[in-house]
């Protein structure tokens, strides 16, 4: 299975995210982690002191995915074992290497990662339609829009909302940290399902970006958030209370892990006419962080 975390804009956390989902992954089954960024992966900065290799990784996989998809016993051949305690395929972190590798293989990887045993949590990068590797959603099984809750952060996911529902059938938000607005809010906003929010921690940012081992970045408040959100993916994918945007549910109804919960009506689907996010409301400006 195959999760994508992606952005609208530079620098909202979707990197950091989807390692620390594969790591709190990792408690309940086989996890991994995978750079699929054309703009280049950042993993490999974190381990720079570590020595932690990008090859094998992303370049030496699209060498053999040439020769056809890679079943998963090759893709574990060209992925390594990260300090944070999961396997994954890191990308290089020059553009132009890794813009290369993914080009015309970045379908055949994504499904090849689809059909690993466990799940892939892929970091996807910045989610542009101009891109000529953007069918490296296609096999998503759901794709993550990581943002801060902000009025900056949502009208950027608005404005790519349209062109990235062609690509992906299931489209959550992630939302980092849950000030100046609530996952409900953000709901309303967008017409969007939202996942959840990942907590805002500098501190666990900062040891996951220094190549931290597995048992220290567990602990933080980062991977923490993460593992309950997993529950929410799983669920998800299960049809398993499914939650739909707050603005179907008038005022919302949130649990205590602040998630918009169901009543009685079926979560958005990207071509119904109400999941156009010009339809829903603005958010009025408010004081951030």
């Amino acid at each position: 299975m195959l999760i994508s975390f992606v952005s609208a804009k530079h620098s909202p956390g979707a990197s950091l995210s989807a390692l620390a989902f594969a790591v709190a992954a990792r408690d309940i089954g086989d996890s991994y982690y995978a750079e699929m960024d054309p703009a280049g992966g950042e993993a490999v900065s974190y381990y720079f002191e570590k020595r932690v290799p990008y090859d094998p990784g992303l370049i030496s996989l699209a060498a053999a995915a040439r020769r056809g998809e890679p079943p998963p016993d090759i893709l574990l051949q060209h992925s390594v074992e990260l300090p944070a305690g999961v396997r994954g395929w890191l990308a290089p972190p020059s553009a132009d290497q890794a813009s290369g590798a993914l080009v015309g293989l970045s379908l055949r990887l994504s499904s090849a990662y689809a059909r690993m045993p466990g799940v892939v949590f892929a970091d996807a990068g910045r989610w542009d339609t101009r891109q000529p590797s953007a069918d490296r959603l296609r096999n998503s099984e759901m794709t993550i829009v990581v943002l801060r809750p902000t009025v900056s952060g949502v009208e950027h996911v608005r404005s790519a909302l349209n062109s990235l529902s062609t690509m992906t059938t299931r489209i959550a938000l992630l939302l980092v940290g849950d000030r100046p607005y609530s996952p409900g809010e953000v709901a309303a906003a967008l017409n969007v399902d939202v996942l959840g929010s990942i907590d805002y921690d500098p501190r666990g940012a900062q040891l996951m970006q220094s190549g931290a081992e597995h048992r220290a970045i567990r602990r933080t408040a980062l991977v923490r958030s993460a593992a309950t959100l997993v529950d929410q993916i799983r669920a998800r994918l299960q049809g398993i209370n499914p939650v739909v945007p707050s603005s179907v549910l008038g005022s919302g109804v949130k649990d205590s892990s602040g998630v918009v919960s169901p009543q009685s009506q079926p979560m958005i689907a990207p071509d119904d006419p109400a999941y156009r996010s010009e339809r829903a409301p603005q958010l009025e400006p408010r004081g951030e962080f």
